[in-house]
């Protein structure tokens, strides 16, 4: 439901409540007349004026056995949340209410969402949480999920859960579709509310008849443990219940024991428990794939001895990719297949051109096709850049070409920090290759085309902003090479169209990892970015003095030059021609870091030192005008 303002229809007063079933927000004066259509009487709950003072309830997006969750926006910094509010939290039930957020206060992890902070109004009962607003759950789209889409989701799934039972020691209880939402493509685990700490090999029950989790993922050994006087179990309970969602997940929401009929039994609970035991799950027939039907039947053996932890589980996604050419899944984010060697492997993933929809062309040649589209699957912008090799370029040495920026765009998305655009995967499409990434506004050739010149202040956040991501490449051992105007893209925050402008690198077509192999192959520059030293190489053939970061910086030093309006055939000459330590605060910088001699230009480390010592802008407003 869209909240447009802040007073109720009926009496144009400030709304302080909300009906915790159906989320209509209103005055006092309503609320006692309300009659709710999705409970068929009147049921509502009181907001605390702090809740009003903090945050602007936008939409209600849905309740839970515990509370209702809504999406507001913060007062204080004007970003997007999803708020959790529980009512009638007692002191004891606040004590377990608190166990559910440590656990999530302690998890920190791509695939499981993430907590920001936490109120309890102990004289109102009332506790509400912050965390992370993402798109929808996997529940929405489950009956519509490709099974490339499904298996890649179902391996970030996956991730969060090892994330969970390896570092933090923690057993959800309750993973189900409902507890598992998306953002941007990425699966996030939530809903702690039955999570426990793993301190033993095995955990017990504290009372015989407690009640966790949904019955439909239940391991057996659940049912089993609730007729004993010494009930145990262990985190392999979670491997059930992903058996059981990968299972849906695949085949359409068909659960692979149960149907609809046993669901609705009033004797449920009894029924389940000897459909369980008595028969083996039944894989539906559109599951043909050998890995998909090894996965399935690790994880749902009956016999939690018998059955995958999810270390085991990993391990046989990564062997088995691994025979087929695809490489590990090694990151967390995105739409994560990798490339198999050979274009005549049947199970290559292949690209789904009706689900991406066409928006403008960002760059065209014969090799390379770039493209702002959208994912009408998740309603997300994002960019395609589909290649196709030259007549002339030989196969083997496209594919290594193709693979190996795809490996470093693996690598960015594995960086904390959402310094760099997310990269959704690479596919097949025809005889080209289509990589997916987090699409950006503009790139800033453009704007400099418009501009002719970027002011002062503008130029130093910019400096700033791309020395901070080019050092942190540096420290992953990833050297972008070359870095030109139309390689930055200037975007916005997805989830805040009025956040401050972020600029991001892309094009990593010529960046590599820093290994003592790759400097046996310096990198190709563009004309007018070439950095002298490149000259006695290609004379000498001797690459042993050469340094790429050197050279990288050689070419960011250009970049920043350009943006001052400088012409790009003579860039350095003219800069140095119209600028000098007067007029120019960065003259003595770039002067150094365009110095003909390599070992004489300063590293990152220096390069941020410097730039430190000036007033940097938290923001700009950089238009083509």
């Amino acid at each position: 439901m869209q909240i447009s303002s802040n007073e109720c229809v009926s009496h144009k007063r400030e709304n302080n409540c909300f009906c915790k079933a159906c989320g209509s927000i209103m005055c006092p004066e309503c609320s006692q007349t309300h009659f709710c259509p999705k409970m068929k009487k009147k049921v509502i709950e009181y907001l605390d004026e702090s809740l009003l003072d903090n945050f602007k309830f936008e939409k209600y997006l849905g309740a839970g056995s515990s509370g209702s969750v809504f999406q507001v926006t913060s007062i204080t910094d004007d970003k997007k949340y999803a708020l959790k509010v529980i009512d009638s939290v007692d002191q004891e039930s606040f004590q377990i209410a608190k166990k559910e957020i440590a656990i999530m206060a302690k998890i920190k992890h791509p695939n499981i969402i993430r907590y920001f902070s936490s109120n309890w109004l102990k004289k109102k009962e009332l506790l509400w949480i912050t965390m992370e607003l993402c798109d929808g759950s996997l529940d929405d789209c489950i009956k519509n999920l490709e099974v490339t889409m499904a298996f890649d989701y179902f391996y970030q799934i996956c991730e969060g859960v090892r994330a969970m039972h390896q570092n933090y020691k923690i057993i959800h209880r309750d993973l189900k579709p409902g507890n598992i939402l998306l953002k941007n493509n990425t699966p996030k685990l939530c809903d702690f509310g039955e999570a426990k700490p793993l301190t033993k090999a095995t955990m017990t029950l504290s009372d015989k008849k407690e009640a966790f989790g949904t019955l439909e993922y239940l391991a057996p050994e659940i049912f089993e443990i609730m007729e004993k006087d010494d009930p145990k179990y262990n985190e392999k309970t979670d491997i059930w219940a992903l058996g059981i969602i990968f299972h849906k997940m695949l085949a359409k929401n068909i659960h692979p024991f149960l149907n609809e009929v046993h669901l609705t039994k009033i004797n449920k609970i009894s029924k389940i428990k000897k459909i369980l035991h008595e028969n083996d799950p039944k894989i539906d027939p559109s599951i043909i794939d050998p890995l998909h039907l090894k996965i399935l039947k690790g994880c749902l053996e009956k016999s939690p001895k018998e059955r995958l932890d999810i270390q085991e589980l990993m391990e046989l996604i990564d062997q088995e990719n691994d025979q087929k050419g695809f490489g590990k899944l090694t990151h967390p984010i995105g739409l994560s297949i990798a490339l198999p060697l050979s274009d005549n492997d049947s199970k290559a993933p292949m690209f789904d051109a009706k689900r991406y929809k066409i928006l403008d062309k960002i760059k065209r040649n014969s090799i390379v096709n770039m493209s702002h589209a959208l994912d009408c699957f998740t309603n997300t912008p994002v960019t395609l850049k589909i290649q196709t090799k030259h007549q002339n370029l030989p196969e083997d040495i496209f594919i290594d070409m193709i693979q190996h920026e795809d490996t470093i765009l693996r690598m960015l998305n594995m960086i904390p920090g959402n310094r760099f655009l997310k990269y959704y995967g690479l596919y097949k499409h025809k005889a080209s290759y289509v990589m997916i990434m987090e699409d950006g506004d503009k790139d800033l050739e453009s704007i400099l085309v418009a501009r002719k010149a970027l002011k002062e202040d503008e130029i130093l956040y910019l400096f700033h902003s791309l020395a901070s991501d080019l050092f942190l490449l540096n420290k992953n051992n990833i050297c972008k090479g070359e870095i030109k105007p139309f390689d930055i893209i200037m975007a916005h925050s997805l989830e805040n169209k009025h956040s401050p402008i972020k600029f991001y690198l892309s094009d990593y077509e010529n960046a590599y990892i820093m290994t003592p192999d790759e400097l046996e192959n310096p990198i190709l520059f563009t004309r007018y970015f070439t950095p002298p030293e490149m000259s006695e190489i290609s004379e000498s053939y001797d690459v042993t003095t050469y340094d790429p970061l050197k050279a990288e910086i050689y070419t960011f030093a250009i970049t920043i030059m350009l943006f001052h309006g400088c012409e790009l055939k003579n860039c350095k000459e003219d800069f140095l021609l119209k600028f000098n330590e007067k007029n120019n605060k960065l003259f003595s910088l770039l002067k150094k870091m365009t110095d003909i001699d390599p070992e004489k230009r300063p590293d990152y480390c220096m390069i941020l030192k410097k730039l430190r010592k000036f007033d940097i802008p938290k923001t700009i407003n950089l238009k083509n005008d």
